[in-house]
This record gives C-alpha cells, sequence and structure tokens, in this order.
C-alpha cells in the first residue's frame, strides 16, 4: 500500500514560498540515490514539535488538495500550527516514477483512495495521540473491545453507583 516514506524531515529545508516550484525533494538510501520531488504525493504525514513528539495527523492528496507540498504549506504558513511543528514524517502511496509523470495519478486501490487514506490516518491518530488533532480517526466499521479486567471494573462500579443511588 505504501510506496515510499520520509522519516524525520525538517520544515526548514522547504522553500514554502517559491512560487514557480512546488519541490519535497528527497534523496532514496539505497545504491542509486534516486532524487525525487513528493510535493504531489498523496499519503498521511505527521508533524513534531521540536521535542519530536508528535502534535498533528493529517492527510494529502484526498481529492479537494493537490498534494502533500500543499498541507503541509498550510501548516507551515497559514493555519495556527504554523509556529509548533518543526519537522514531518509522511507516507505515500506513489512511487517516484509515478510522481514524475505529472499526473493524472493510477488509483491504486480501486476507487477507495479516500477510505485508505481515512483509515490509515485513523489508526496513526489512535497510535500517536497528537495533541492538536481536534478529533479522533474515523474506523468505521470496527467493532472495539475493552479488556476483559477493565470492563468488568467499570461494570462493577456502575453497579456501586446505581446501588448508592436507589438505595
Amino acid at each position: 500500500m505504501i510506496a515510499n516514506a520520509g522519516y524525520m524531515w525538517h520544515r526548514k529545508f522547504v522553500n514554502w514560498y517559491e512560487k514557480k516550484e512546488r519541490l519535497l525533494l528527497g534523496t532514496s538510501e539505497d545504491a542509486e540515490k534516486t532524487e525525487a520531488n513528493f510535493a504531489d504525493q498523496t499519503g498521511i504525514y505527521l508533524l513534531y514539535d521540536n521535542s519530536g513528539s508528535c502534535i498533528y495527523v493529517g492527510q494529502a492528496g484526498r481529492g479537494d488538495s493537490s498534494g502533500l507540498f500543499d498541507r503541509l504549506k498550510d501548516h507551515a504558513v497559514q493555519d495556527d500550527l504554523f509556529c509548533l511543528w518543526e519537522r514531518f514524517t509522511w507516507f505515500g502511496f506513489y512511487s517516484h516514477e509515478i510522481l514524475e509523470k505529472n499526473g493524472p495519478y493510477e488509483d491504486r486501490f480501486g476507487g477507495g483512495i479516500i477510505q485508505a487514506l481515512d483509515v490509515l490516518e485513523a489508526i496513526a491518530i489512535y497510535a500517536s495521540n497528537p495533541a492538536m488533532n481536534r478529533r479522533r480517526g474515523t474506523l468505521k466499521d470496527v467493532k472495539w473491545f475493552y479488556q476483559k479486567e477493565q470492563f468488568e471494573e467499570m461494570e462493577l462500579e456502575h453497579r456501586k453507583l446505581m446501588e448508592t443511588l436507589h438505595g
């Protein structure tokens, strides 16, 4: 599902104000040292503060935005997160070869790219518990379970409360 990723990239190495060219350049770790631009990448990203704590999880390339660069630029210069983050990690659906074609990009998920983004974003939110996300991720059709002992403890507390209230 994930074709490539970037871990803990620093925002200071991105020119957010260049009007002509949007660039999120990366170099592969393999022997070829391939350079690629991930500005139009579709996927999930995480923002980190200067202590390395994840503060926000989001998705890019959903259709209402142009891709990873544009979503990150929103956070870098426009919205209320602009001064709170220093680094970002991203997980992208498209290979650098596909991105080089400059779209339109193939739908690797048979029309389900929005659902894939929603699920991955929700998992990342639940896993990292970022302080700046206003809502929890949405995992549709997931049946949640509580740890058995925790559920029994909650049930016992409820019963004691009901006995106290009803004498």
